[in-house]
């Protein structure tokens, strides 16, 4: 199972946490996903990872950082 998140950065300059946006269980369905999130904030970053049972993160498949 592949888990896109996203997190802004706040007016204060400092990153939000990580938010669960989709799931999927492909991993190239997951990328696809990250290339079309679209974002209301002017500096985000978004991410494919890969949990473990422990709800731990095991992998980052991808991730894409915009700062304007």
């Amino acid at each position: 199972m592949y888990t896109l998140e996203y997190r802004y950065k706040r007016p204060n300059k400092r990153w939000s946490s990580w938010f669960i946006e989709s799931q999927h269980d492909d991993r190239f369905e997951a990328c696809k996903a990250l290339g079309q999130h679209v974002s209301t904030y002017e500096t985000f970053s978004v991410r494919v990872v890969r949990y473990n049972k422990m709800a731990e993160v095991v992998d980052t498949v991808a991730e894409y950082k915009f700062i304007q």
